[in-house]
């Protein structure tokens, strides 16, 4: 038997739904991988135990086949390359995975929380404030990996902090302006993540109002004016250095864009007017 066959016969077994066939639901991913260019790679794919598992799981409705069902197996590189490979073949919806990825991290962290007031705030704050932000740059397309991490700041900050409290005998509640001083005077400047879910809790009456100071870090030129117009020259004239780094570069010394705004564009901001290229 060739190895295309094989593997056909291979599929055909594990994605079996206990009824002696293919689970319909799962027919799309069985077109899929009996069809690939290199048989011999998917025959390796399935030699894993726990592949199998989790296909024998979804064909066999064990497991439902649907997101939530996916994140019920134990997190994992080859949990995810299967989820990623149902939404690429139709079999489950598209989601935004970083907002996916924080909603899981979420749950763990909860569970973590050991006071049960506090647990419920950071759900409430979570629930209602930062799931919602996240959700809402999601939709637009503008949620990355680097939002969602500052995003578990500043929920981690917030449960510091409220443990914080408690070992000096007060609940947020009964927060004073001294404690909030106190907090924002002392380091590592990670403290200051804390600032949005203090206000969020003055604004929700779950504290009393106070005033919230702003970070203000030092700053200073990170280029001399020799040193920038020497490395424009550079970006401009060096054909040395890679083109897509050299528009990236002169993006961020001429218009101090930010490189996860850089990161997002694509031809459609592109626009020929004539002889010149505009950037949208």
């Amino acid at each position: 038997m060739c190895r295309r066959c094989q593997l056909r016969r291979r599929v055909a077994v594990v994605l079996d739904d206990g009824h002696g066939q293919i689970c319909p639901r799962l027919v799309p991913l069985f077109d899929a991988l009996r069809t690939m260019g290199k048989p011999c790679t998917g025959l390796e794919w399935l030699e894993s135990k726990d592949v199998v598992g989790r296909l024998r799981a979804l064909a066999t409705a064990q497991v439902p086949l649907t997101h939530e069902g996916i994140d019920s197996f134990e997190a994992s590189g080859g949990r995810e390359y299967l989820r990623d490979l149902l939404v690429t073949h139709g079999v489950l919806p598209r989601r935004d995975k970083y907002l996916a990825a924080f909603e899981r991290w979420s749950v763990v962290r909860l569970q973590a929380v050991e006071d049960p007031d506090d647990r419920q705030l950071i759900r409430t704050y979570l629930r209602w404030h930062i799931h919602r932000r996240l959700r809402e740059r999601a939709e637009t397309g503008a949620l990355h990996e680097s939002t969602t991490g500052q995003a578990r700041q500043q929920t981690n900050t917030a449960v510091h902090f409220l443990g914080w409290l408690h070992a000096r005998g007060r609940a947020l509640a009964d927060c004073q302006q001294r404690d909030v001083d106190d907090w924002f005077a002392a380091p590592p400047t990670t403290r200051w993540a804390a600032r949005g879910f203090l206000v969020w809790a003055i604004s929700h009456r779950h504290c009393p109002r106070l005033k919230i100071p702003y970070y203000r870090g030092a700053t200073a030129p990170a280029l001399s004016r020799a040193q920038l117009v020497t490395t424009l020259r550079r970006l401009l004239d060096d054909d040395t250095i890679e083109l897509g780094d050299r528009v990236a570069g002169l993006l961020v010394l001429l218009f101090a864009q930010p490189v996860a705004r850089i990161r997002s564009l694509t031809v459609s901001n592109l626009e020929q007017r004539g002889d010149e290229l505009w950037l949208h």
